[in-house]
């Protein structure tokens, strides 16, 4: 399930609305009883972007130059791919199909709030653990500065080593919070997550419109 451009990639939002308001969540099998009514916006925008990965292939083909995604660093990268290709079936599970853990949380969250979650993985994960913050932000006034409203930070800590990955980091060495999206994510690859635990923490940084 690989998929480009607008037009497909609205098609693709349209079903994973209809996976949850069929009820596959959190079984992987439609059932009734756990469909949503309402399947908010920021959902599906936080399982599209769970579900994209770094490109493959080439970067460019400009002017005669064949240049592999791999050449550029992370932060070169993220510039021009943004999260990667979605690929619904890194997020969505189909019971006897595409086996997946996925666990979703809406909360309302306050200026200086922490929100804490513990994920502890098996020791034979195979697959990344990815942690995706999304939410609906009002417009701001046209004459502001800073386009973002209410701010949060995600931040998932390595309880072994007490590593710390910022939502939207490239890597560890970034120490600067995100204060420009409304989305922030962090991905730990397999091979990096298996039996190991992670608090996951997501704070109110600065928070004036009732929270999102």
């Amino acid at each position: 399930m690989f998929f480009k451009k607008a037009p497909t990639l609205s098609g693709v939002a349209a079903l994973v609305r209809q996976y949850f308001t069929d009820g596959f969540y959190p079984t992987g099998k439609a059932d009734a009883s756990n469909a949503m009514e309402t399947v908010s916006a920021s959902l599906i925008k936080a399982v599209l972007l769970s579900s994209a990965r770094p490109m493959t292939g080439l970067a460019r083909t400009a002017k005669g130059l064949k240049d592999s995604f791999s050449v550029y660093s992370p932060a070169q990268r993220r510039f021009f791919e943004g999260h990667g290709l979605v690929n619904l079936a890194n997020t969505l599970s189909l019971q006897g199909i595409n086996e997946r853990s996925l666990y979703v949380t809406e909360r309302k969250i306050s200026t200086n709030q922490i929100h804490t979650f513990t994920v502890t993985l098996s020791g034979s994960a195979a697959s990344d653990l990815v942690v995706t913050l999304v939410w609906t932000d009002p417009p701001g006034l046209p004459s502001a500065s800073l386009a973002l409203v209410n701010d949060l930070d995600l931040t998932v800590t390595a309880m072994a080593t007490n590593s710390v990955l910022l939502g939207n980091a490239v890597d560890a060495t970034i120490s600067t919070p995100d204060r420009l999206n409304n989305v922030e994510k962090v991905i730990i690859p397999a091979a990096a997550s298996n039996g190991a635990s992670y608090r996951v923490q997501v704070k109110g940084f600065n928070v004036p419109l009732n929270g999102p």
